[in-house]
């Protein structure tokens, strides 16, 4: 149904707090009830011990639909000041699984609309500028508008943020000093604003004639779909479908010249726009509208359907609690977003049916209680500690990766999803643990770049899980402090920092002594051996092999180098006492019994290429070609190459003492023959030889030369004697993150 231009000048899309009864786009008053969730307290305003025994208010949360445009809103607005308030607790670069979309996010819009350093990018609502993180990166200049502290996390970060809320005026201030935002991006927040309009006209002086606005929000389609009941709160001032979008750009000279549906917080749409007639209307636009008509978002029986669904999938939950109390079991949450104090009101769960919610250990939510059901939020280590019977996934949306890490860590608890069907979830089957072992020393530069890819590796392996042991040895740069962050967003990264440098061999045994897997993995953390090769060696491990090596048939450096490496490799193999493999290097696979035993090994100076050689028994290759470092120089200059090489020569073979002892033997035998020939030279011809001093001089050198070299070679084994019987630690750890004592 059309509307009268003389009505659509009429309306004014910013609403002030307090009840709302006309729809927000269109201006309509005809609107029905969709979900009645009584009154609740804002889903984002969590509580301190102290503030548990104080007034709490309460709004009401009424979700309502337009029957022209096809709008669902509540039909209360409570005060912005009071929603995004300043101990606002919610940041985006928490959750991994959003970081690593939304930096897929950033990186789809620069390829598609060609952005480079000339462009500017405003990001709406930036949060801890997550989003922005991934166009900076890309060389992109970034800014960000957000009104909550958490502004302060991303200027720490080095993301310019106006720390103020969205309108015109801050858009037509951010003009003057930037100019026109080549895109402006509003992400989970464009469905916030109580000022529309504002907020509207600001975006479209931001745009200027030539930039696109793309919002991403929580889609009307989706959220009829999967029952998504907890969507509804007084943050999401509305719900969008395509239709209510077109119809709100169009009073401002805009328009929605693509969509896209895309999958974050259960369904999302994406809406690209733009000013009216600076771009092509994609089909996107058509097909979505129609699918829509075709749905019946106009007509009231989807919207039957999604209330029974909601009541349906709230009993079924509360059964289960009550099921459990009942029978003595614990039922407890994980993760706390705002949407899941939406759910706990409607299903009136508090701490008598679950005693608290597990959040990550980085979350700025730990240590609080949840609005009005005072729910304590713990750090989910519980989770390991006490293996609860159940364990809600109250960030349900993302229930396959959290119940993937879960179920990797060790919770053998039975995993419950709410929606869109509220079930127990299937353990499925058991992902084998894989410990890598990454030995670190000033790597600044490589280590976030070393964690990414390994992470990649994985994620093409869905059998294996994994765990990635820093062992920092001392670094003097800022290598310890990004390898923090690193533990800090994902738990299985572990991380041992060492009070000094304590050798590149001892670091690495001391994180195959921390390894849980069924097997480690060690690899150089500049990433010159491939992990690519992973799914080789993983498959020659199941095979029956109990070490598996990389073997570098070519290398990216000089040929000195090679020649000299090559020699060594050569020299050991054949002087030692147990078979090395030649040209294999630390890059290797070794099997969890391995592991076991070099726990048991007491040995101050350790040479582990050789311990794992005299512990294997069934031991492969795997030939590649050695890549060149791409940044820094290598931590292992010539004196530090040959340190270890002397190191595995004194640990695996005597033959230089015997070197030193036949040598002597033969200087001796050769010493009383000429002794003997001199003497029976005198006797027979009485001849006066002449003294030969220079060549007296030289052989009472050589020989002293012989006896320094035979005593340092002596001196070297005693010295490994003397260290090996002070009983020293093998290290000293100054902090470990992330691991468990052992």
């Amino acid at each position: 149904m059309e509307m009268p231009v003389s009505e659509i000048r009429m309306i004014d899309h910013n609403v002030k707090p307090g009840p709302l009864n006309h729809c927000q786009v269109c201006g309509s008053s005809d609107l029905e009830l969709v979900l009645d969730c009584g009154h609740q307290p804002l889903c984002d305003s969590l509580l301190t011990a102290a503030q548990l025994h104080e007034p709490e208010p309460y709004f009401p949360l009424r979700q309502m639909r337009c029957t022209r445009c096809t709008l669902n809103q509540l039909d209360y607005v409570v005060e912005g000041s009071t929603v995004y308030h300043q101990n606002y607790p919610y940041r985006t670069g928490v959750t991994r699984e959003l970081a690593a979309y939304q930096e897929l996010m950033a990186k789809d819009l620069a390829a598609r609309y060609r952005l480079n350093g000339t462009s500017i990018i405003c990001d709406i609502g930036s949060n801890d500028g997550t989003l922005l993180k991934g166009f900076k990166q890309q060389g992109i200049r970034v800014l960000g508008v957000e009104p909550t502290q958490i502004a302060s996390i991303a200027i720490a970060d080095g993301i310019d943020t106006v720390n103020d809320f969205f309108n015109e005026v801050v858009a037509r201030d951010i003009v003057r000093e930037y100019g026109n935002a080549s895109l402006v991006t509003a992400s989970n927040v464009f469905a916030h604003m109580a000022p529309l309009g504002d907020v509207v006209r600001g975006i479209q002086a931001l745009i200027g004639n030539d930039g696109v606005f793309v919002l991403e929000n929580h889609y009307l389609v989706d959220v009829l779909n999967k029952a998504q009941y907890d969507t509804i709160y007084h943050e999401h001032i509305r719900t969008y479908s395509l239709k209510s979008l077109v119809t709100l750009f169009g009073f401002y000279g805009m328009e929605v010249f693509h969509a896209e549906r895309v999958s974050r917080y259960g369904g999302n749409i994406r809406a690209h726009v733009c000013r009216r007639g600076s771009r092509q209307i994609e089909d996107s636009v058509g097909e979505i509208l129609k699918m829509e008509v075709e749905m019946g978002l106009d007509k009231p029986a989807v919207y039957e359907k999604f209330r029974k669904n909601a009541e349906k999938t709230r009993d079924k939950l509360i059964e289960f609690a009550v099921a459990a109390k009942t029978r003595g079991q614990s039922f407890v949450g994980n993760s706390c977003p705002g949407r899941a104090n939406t759910l706990l009101h409607y299903c009136d769960i508090g701490t008598n049916l679950m005693p608290y919610i597990a959040e990550q250990p980085a979350s700025l939510k730990k240590g609080l209680y949840s609005p009005g059901k005072h729910i304590p939020i713990v750090d989910n280590s519980i989770l390991f500690t006490e293996q609860p019977d159940y364990v809600v996934l109250l960030a349900w949306h993302y229930a396959e990766p959290i119940a993937a890490d879960l179920r990797k860590r060790g919770l053998k608890s039975k995993l419950i999803v709410p929606l869109p069907e509220c079930k127990i979830l299937d353990a499925g089957p058991e992902r084998t643990p894989i410990s890598i072992v990454v030995p670190v020393f000033n790597e600044e530069h490589n280590v976030e770049r070393a964690y990414s890819t390994i992470v990649e590796e994985f994620n093409k392996l869905p059998d294996y899980s994994y765990e990635i042991i820093f062992t920092d040895n001392h670094s003097t740069d800022g290598t310890f402090g990004k390898l923090k962050e690193l533990a800090t967003a994902d738990p299985d990264v572990r991380v041992l920092r060492f009070a000094r440098n304590f050798g590149f061999h001892r670091s690495i045994l001391t994180g195959y002594r921390h390894a849980h897997g069924a097997a480690a993995i060690q690899i150089d953390c500049d990433l010159e051996d491939p992990p690519s090769l992973f799914p080789e060696f993983l498959r020659l491990w199941r095979e029956g092999h109990d070490v598996v090596a990389g073997v570098r048939s070519d290398r990216k450096e000089s040929r000195r180098m090679i020649a000299l490496r090559r020699a060594f490799y050569r020299l050991l193999g054949s002087i030692s006492e147990v078979p090395h493999a030649i040209d294999a290097g630390d890059f290797r696979l070794v099997d969890r019994k391995i592991l076991d035993q070099l726990k048991t090994i007491d040995d101050a100076q350790p040479y582990v290429r050789g311990l794992i050689s005299e512990l294997a028994r069934n031991q492969t290759g795997v030939v590649f070609t050695r890549q060149k470092r791409e940044f820094d120089k290598s931590k292992f200059p010539l004196h530090q190459l040959v340190r270890l090489a002397m190191s595995g020569i004194l640990s695996y073979s005597i033959e230089p003492l015997r070197v030193a002892t036949y040598l002597g033997i033969f200087v001796s035998l050769v010493t009383a023959v000429m002794t003997c020939i001199y003497v029976v030279a005198r006797l027979v011809t009485q001849h006066a030889w002449p003294s030969g001093f220079a060549t007296t001089t030289v052989l009472i050198l050589f020989g002293i030369s012989l006896n320094a070299i035979f005593l340092g070679v002596i001196g070297e084994y005693i010295g490994r004697i003397y260290i090996q019987a002070r009983k020293r630690p093998t290290v000293i750890v100054e902090q470990a993150l992330n691991i468990d004592e052992q």
